[in-house]
């Protein structure tokens, strides 16, 4: 069919010719490097492994009937306090991360 075939290349003429961005100044690159190089990803990484045990803990230590009705004994419920603070701690840092590429983004 011509018409779909002269809309796909219509298509990615627009996209090579107006979707290529806008480049950044030499100061700008600067601004956002040095913006993108504040982002911590060890602590990333260490939050990810400290939450990644704290869950495989957790799941470990609950029975096997908590899925019908059982209950969760004190070591599991320790288990999920960890679990559930190692979260809240690995999702701040990721927040603070992905504010910072916003800011890295808006970079003028």
């Amino acid at each position: 069919n011509k018409f779909i075939t002269g809309s796909y290349f219509f298509g990615i003429a627009v996209l090579l010719l107006v979707g290529s961005g806008t480049k950044l100044s030499y100061d700008q690159q600067q601004k956002f490097d040095h913006i993108m190089s504040t982002i911590d990803l060890g602590a990333e990484y260490d939050a990810s492994t400290k939450y990644y045990r704290a869950n495989q803990a957790y799941q470990s230590s609950k029975t096997g009937f908590l899925l019908f009705g059982g209950s969760c004994d004190s070591m599991c419920q320790r288990n999920k306090k960890r679990m559930e603070l190692a979260k809240q701690q690995l999702d701040d840092i990721r927040a603070e991360g992905n504010a910072r590429v916003s800011d890295a983004k808006r970079t003028p």
